[in-house]
């Protein structure tokens, strides 16, 4: 017995002496361990200790005289401004790094929102579509669809001002996210990583100001403020506001592409065939970062695929670490994009 309880502690005396060996003394393992990998939004490439995974939420906003100021657009990772009938704009403002509590007016679903958010694989939150057939695209892209007519939950109206009273509480699409969108989106554009400088610094021309002409009616202005590096939108001639903020709505990239325009099957209140935007094929396109301007070609070959950019020459763009507004301009419709 005593043989047995001797070699037992002989045992133990050895895997003590192995474990202390490992936990102290030469670390020269430790020393050549790799650093840890900040941590980034995907959809800004900002970094943060606070990054939580979680799905892109991506919600129609309104462009009428009548629904501005909108709430919420500042805090938007990525926003697309799209025509539509009539000769004004709406938004898909896609929230991921920040959520605020409401965001809106809400409006309705238009058949290219599918094609723009279905890379992101989230949800896409609205107020309406005319048929069936725009929210089947946005499924087929890979979206789960939040509908007001659907009577999903986290849609409230404020006063009596319809249509353009309609707003959303994002975290009640959080809650209703199913199985399959859940997932935190994967970048939707290339950055400029530690050191290195963006594509339209390190290669562009300095400009200052651009202006999208998006119809005979309507005119979008971007404007550099040098101090901080961001780039103020500006509607006829007049500062574009967000309610939350109660300031001026800046980009720290701003890209705008020209774009095909079509009427679809679809009939508005008015008469007239919906338009849609044929964001899925190529073109050209500009790109502002820190004050400089390149010319680029943008290709997206399906509803699912990431929309690309390129220089004229086929290089990569890479942009600054921030929010980032997409502007599709109607190359047959009257539209134009011009800098200075």
């Amino acid at each position: 017995m005593k043989r047995i309880y001797s070699v037992l502690s002989i045992v133990f005396i050895s895997v003590l002496f192995i474990s202390l060996t490992g936990c102290g003394g030469d670390d020269s393992a430790n020393k050549n361990a790799a650093p840890d990998v900040p941590k980034l939004w995907p959809l800004t490439h900002i970094v943060s200790d606070n990054v939580v995974s979680r799905p892109a939420v991506s919600v129609k906003i309104e462009n009428d005289p009548l629904a501005r100021p909108q709430t919420g657009l500042q805090s938007a990772d990525i926003v697309w401004e799209t025509m539509i009938e009539g000769g004004v704009t709406r938004f898909v403002a896609v929230y991921n790094s920040q959520m605020p509590e409401n965001v809106g007016p809400v409006r309705s679903l238009r058949i290219a929102d599918g094609s723009i958010a279905g890379p992101m694989k989230g949800l896409i939150v609205f107020s309406g579509s005319n048929g069936q057939r725009f929210q089947q695209v946005a499924r087929d892209a890979g979206l789960q669809t939040i509908e007001e007519d659907a009577s999903a939950k986290g849609f409230f109206r404020i006063g009596d001002n319809a249509p353009h009273n309609d707003y959303y509480v994002l975290k009640d699409a959080l809650e209703q996210a199913d199985a399959n969108h859940k997932v935190a989106p994967e970048p939707q554009f290339l950055y400029a990583q530690t050191g290195q400088v963006t594509t339209p610094e390190e290669v562009g021309i300095p400009i200052t100001h651009m202006t999208d002409v998006m119809s005979g009616m309507f005119t979008t202005n971007w404007d550099y403020d040098a101090k901080d590096k961001v780039y103020k939108r500006s509607q006829e001639d007049a500062p574009f506001m967000d309610k939350i903020t109660d300031k001026q709505v800046t980009a720290t990239n701003v890209i705008a592409l020209e774009v095909g325009t079509k009427g679809t099957p679809e009939i508005d209140p008015a008469g007239n065939p919906e338009m849609e935007m044929e964001v899925v094929g190529g073109g050209n396109g500009k790109v502002m970062v820190g004050g400089k301007a390149l010319d680029i070609k943008w290709e997206k070959k399906d509803s699912k695929s990431l929309l690309s950019f390129t220089t004229l020459d086929g290089k990569e763009v890479l942009l600054a670490p921030g929010n980032t507004w997409v502007v599709l301009v109607p190359k047959n419709d009257g539209g134009n994009i011009s800098i200075k």
